[in-house]
């Protein structure tokens, strides 16, 4: 081999040690998933005395399971209509894998299970962000929570609702 070939392929090395080197340092991720790893639920309301929140542990699928005990003889009188109603507000904390809690950009699915279209019956209204309303009682729900995306096994929540009347 003659030093010019020796020479061209030098410079070939080490030009693709600097472009790999370039262009490897300006490789990034920026769509890092993080899978939901549980989902824990709270509940506010204007009165701690319209609700109570038992946490059952985790089912046989790994989702937390919580038991939802609505008063409605505490339920409050719109002024305007005057129908009763009692509302809550359901709030999902979210853990991810990595550690990390609640994110803007998670988006939190609350659907309804029952034997009984209760929404279309107008016994309760329950919206995408978690407000919970009830205007009558006797009657019981599943609600599911559960994230949008990216979740694992176990990610989900279960709240069993019982809407009765105290007396």
């Amino acid at each position: 081999m003659s030093k010019s070939t020796i020479v061209i392929i030098f410079v070939i090395y080490v030009a693709s040690i600097i472009m790999i080197g370039f262009f490897g340092m300006a490789i990034k991720v920026y769509d890092k998933v993080k899978y939901v790893k549980s989902i824990e639920i709270k509940v506010e309301a204007e009165k701690p005395e319209f609700y109570e929140l038992r946490n059952m542990g985790k089912n046989d699928k790994g989702d937390n399971e919580y038991y939802l005990m609505v008063y409605f003889d505490q339920y409050l009188i719109d002024p305007t209509t005057n129908q009763r109603y009692l509302p809550l507000s359901i709030l999902p904390y979210v853990e991810y894998d990595s550690g990390d809690v609640a994110s803007e950009e998670e988006t939190i699915k609350f659907s309804i299970n029952s034997s009984v279209d209760l929404e279309a019956a107008g016994y309760i209204k329950l919206d995408n962000g978690g407000m919970l309303t009830c205007y009558d009682s006797g009657f019981s729900f599943i609600i599911n929570v559960s994230p949008a995306k990216s979740a694992r096994n176990g990610a989900n929540a279960k709240i069993t609702v019982f809407v009765i009347y105290r007396t």
